[in-house]
């Protein structure tokens, strides 16, 4: 860290905790206070390596990013054990994938996977709709340098036909696939994030360093957010590059606590200014027993026409700081996973404030117990 605590950063505005209709508040005040200066992710079980880390460069166009030299530091075991990041030679052979007129329809039957895998997939308005959020056991939303978000969605068992848009990986995305022994399947990354690969020997398919063949390019979008994968293509280079499966760390799993807070709905506000808005909601249907997602106030719809939905919804308040070794580049981010702090658990229509906290393989601690069905 070269020795200098982090600058201090300005809270954007207006980031907000808000619940519709509880049968009692859940402490706005205190939460507001919580908030400054922090990241809200919304999303599941696995929050990263227990250390904060140098990281992030800014580069946002994946196929302008580049590696640079890994930085000096101590790299944690993972919580499987770490395996040989893949040759960036061509992989063995395999069908073509296909061309753009040949683009998997959206609907298709989801693919058998040999080993679960982590997926980062765009989120700024040119990706939406995105492919395969609906089809993945969990999602973590992570902002991003812009005060944008994007997904890391985990897929295990199966994969659908088409999922993304790709895009490149930052070093809080490395420590989460680090944590959860999982390969990650990206375009690229910032300088940091792509040299921590090799250093903490994390798999890994890029299709700007070399598997580009699992991949393919849409001719609706432009560049960067015309790319995609698919279950099919990603089993083909597992199998290529011998990856082994190993199971995903999911949290614990099982019934409610008994005080919670009846929750109609939680809107998340991420950024709010004259500039640029966005923000996320969850609203509860007891016909479906789910939450349903919106982004923005409109209902969060995926390309194949299917609504995103979850069984359970985790909002981890975690601690964000400036980069500061980033060449100066002030929108970089780093996550300081080892402070814990508060949490709530969306299940059952119901909303419980916990607490979180790393666990010794990486794994989030504390009394979070999620529900049936997949988790956001």
């Amino acid at each position: 860290m070269n020795g200098r605590p982090p600058r201090r950063r300005r809270t954007p505005p207006h980031r907000r905790w808000r619940l519709r209709r509880p049968a009692r508040p859940l402490g706005a005040a205190a939460v507001a206070a919580a908030i400054a200066g922090i990241l809200w992710i919304v999303h599941g079980s696995r929050p990263p390596s227990g250390r904060a880390v140098q990281r992030v460069d800014a580069a946002t166009a994946s196929s302008a990013e580049r590696s640079s030299s890994a930085p000096q530091v101590t790299s944690r075991a993972s919580a499987g054990g770490s395996t040989s990041h893949p040759s960036a030679a061509t992989p063995a052979a395999f069908p073509p994938p296909p061309s753009p007129s040949q683009t998997p329809a959206t609907i298709a039957p989801a693919s058998p996977i040999p080993a679960a895998f982590a997926a980062m997939i765009g989120n700024d308005p040119g990706a939406r709709p995105q492919a395969g959020l609906d089809q993945a056991q969990e999602v973590w939303e992570i902002l991003d340098e812009g005060w944008i978000t994007r997904y890391l969605a985990i897929f295990a068992g199966t994969a659908p036909s088409k999922i993304g848009p790709i895009r490149s990986t930052r070093i809080y995305n490395d420590q989460l696939a680090h944590a959860m022994s999982l390969p990650l399947v990206h375009a690229g990354g910032s300088a940091d994030g792509l040299a921590y690969i090799p250093t903490w020997h994390i798999e890994n398919i890029d299709e700007i360093y070399g598997s580009g063949p699992y991949f393919w390019r849409g001719t609706s979008r432009v560049a960067p957010d015309n790319l995609y994968t698919s279950g099919a293509l990603i089993a083909q280079a597992e199998r290529a590059y011998g990856f082994a499966a190993t199971p995903v760390p999911y949290p614990a799993s099982g019934r409610a606590p008994a005080a919670g807070t009846a929750t109609s709905g939680v809107t998340l506000t991420y950024i709010q200014s004259a500039a640029y808005s966005y923000s996320a909601s969850w609203t509860w249907d007891p016909s479906a027993k789910t939450w349903q997602r919106s982004v923005d106030g409109s209902p969060a719809v995926q390309q194949d026409g299917r609504r995103v939905q979850a069984g359970t919804v985790i909002v981890l308040v975690v601690r964000q700081a400036e980069d500061p070794n980033d060449n100066g580049n002030t929108l970089a981010l780093q996550m300081l996973w080892q402070d814990g702090g508060s949490a709530w658990v969306l299940r059952d229509g119901a909303s419980y404030p916990t607490t979180w906290r790393l666990g010794p393989s990486g794994g989030v601690g504390g009394t979070i117990v999620v529900g049936a069905g997949n988790i956001w």
